[in-house]
């Protein structure tokens, strides 16, 4: 999965350089981003200048007080301050440097320019030698991420210590961060990117910074904000699909006609046609460590395959109200191309129910833990995908004399519902066609009743929900 990470501003509160500095009290600062795992991938960004030339300074200028809107001043050589992407494999983890190291100002009498080995092109070449360690070290300890990491950072934090200059020239702040797929899985499920502020004060929140800079004495102590974005660039999903493996007719029965206005002179019937269905869930990832748990209504899956038995609501041919009964579903769990599936199957016969599908991750070993967002698990589980199958087991098809009077009610229907709109609604997208039309007749003799005096229109809206 493929994250990447921006820089938005610097904001100074306090600076490292004082008033008897040579430049005088504002510090200059250089801000590098380095971002490396110890399977191959590196980036580094490196700022220019603020001002443009024939300024003679050539990096960003800082005073207590002072917020520096990055967006306005990319990177050199970038168009913005966002890494190329980091593509991380299920136990891979990303380490985040943000540096800044003042270099000083140009003054009078000659001077500015940073004055140790740490130069822009001296760092390019140091962030690489930064990721070779990682992934040599990771190598030599069987493939171990962290390691390689923590060998990394420590090439880092050698040669960070050795640049500080006694004229107060030096690292004015440094934020390392070592972040995992399933601590940014967590934190960007639901939203692609969120920025955090990394600061000597909430170094240690959020994203586990960490921040720490030896500053030589007498000079000054800064302080920075760093307002830092992490982005998912991949999409996430959870997507349904509705496929019909097997149709066959049911026995056909006698559908008598009880609205006399529509009645035809011969006898109707109504066949049902069933559809043997499966229903295929599929996420847009899959990661073992994550446990992975599929349930089905209330019922966790705890086998590859097998059968289901529900209590639901369901609706037969030519029932309006539906009732309460006992379905039978099957399930198997496939994985095709790395992703993990569910797929049910359904009998047509069974009739006209719903079925709820959750997939819940477990990220135990997070800090902090997840909030849960499901009634079913607690933390740290969290629900990752949700779908709801209309499980649709059967259409009505009718003979000719049926057919004509489906036709006709429809009609009368029309012009009852322009006539009563808005009093009465008599759509009822869930019913089958034979049912529907069993909700008509049943309000055209509850409309004679009422014009009868036989019951009121306070009965006749509550029996039909109006």
């Amino acid at each position: 999965m493929r994250f990447s990470f921006r820089l938005r501003s610097v904001k100074c509160l306090s600076v490292m350089s004082t008033k008897d500095s040579d430049w005088g009290k504002a510090d200059g600062i250089r801000v590098y981003l380095l971002a490396f795992t110890a399977s191959g991938y590196r980036d580094l960004l490196i700022s220019g200048r603020e001002h443009p030339e024939p300024s003679a300074n050539d990096n960003y200028p800082f005073f207590p007080g002072k917020d520096l809107d990055l967006s306005k001043f990319p990177p050199m050589g970038r168009p913005d301050w966002t890494t190329r992407w980091a593509d991380l494999g299920e136990t891979d983890r990303v380490a985040i440097a943000v540096i800044g190291i003042n270099e000083g100002l140009p003054y009078v009498g000659g001077g500015g320019g940073f004055g140790s080995t740490i130069t822009a092109s001296a760092f390019e070449e140091l962030a690489k030698k930064i990721a070779e360690k990682a992934t040599e070290s990771s190598a030599a300890a069987g493939g171990a991420a962290a390691v390689g990491i923590s060998a990394g950072f420590e090439l880092l934090k050698v040669a960070l210590d050795s640049s500080n200059k006694p004229d107060c020239r030096g690292v004015a702040f440094v934020y390392q961060a070592e972040l995992s797929l399933k601590k940014l899985l967590q934190d960007h499920l639901v939203v692609k990117g969120r920025t955090h502020t990394l600061g000597t004060e909430n170094g240690n929140q959020a994203l586990g910074i960490v921040s720490g800079v030896g500053v030589p004495s007498g000079c000054g102590g800064p302080r920075y904000e760093v307002s830092l974005q992490v982005t998912r660039e991949d999409a996430l999903s959870f997507a349904t699909e509705d496929r019909e493996v097997a149709v066959h007719l049911g026995r056909p029965q006698p559908f008598p006609a009880e609205y006399e206005p529509c009645r035809p002179a011969n006898p109707m019937t109504i066949t049902p046609r069933f559809f043997d269905r499966e229903f295929v869930f599929t996420p847009s990832f899959n990661y073992p460590t994550l446990k992975p748990t599929w349930y089905v209504d209330s019922h966790e899956l705890t086998s590859l395959s097998g059968s289901l038995s529900l209590r639901t609501h369901v609706a037969h041919p030519g029932d309006e109200e539906g009732f309460d009964a006992q379905v039978d579903v099957a399930f198997r769990r496939e994985t095709s191309a790395g992703i993990e599936r569910l797929i049910l199957s359904t009998q047509g016969e069974q009739g006209r129910y719903l079925l709820t599908v959750r997939l819940f991750l477990n990220f135990e070993g997070n800090t902090p833990p997840p909030q849960a967002n499901s009634d079913l698990l607690p933390s740290p589980w969290v629900m990752f995908g949700e779908a709801t199958a209309s499980v649709n087991g059967y259409v009505i098809i009718g003979n000719e004399s049926y057919n004509q009077y489906q036709s006709c009610v429809e009609q009368h229907r029309r012009v009852f519902g322009k006539l009563w709109y808005p009093k009465f609604r008599l759509e009822r997208p869930d019913l089958d066609a034979a049912a529907s039309i069993r909700r008509f007749e049943k309000v055209m003799r509850d409309m004679g009743r009422l014009s009868k005096g036989e019951i009121s229109l306070a009965a006749v809206k509550k029996k039909y929900r109006l």
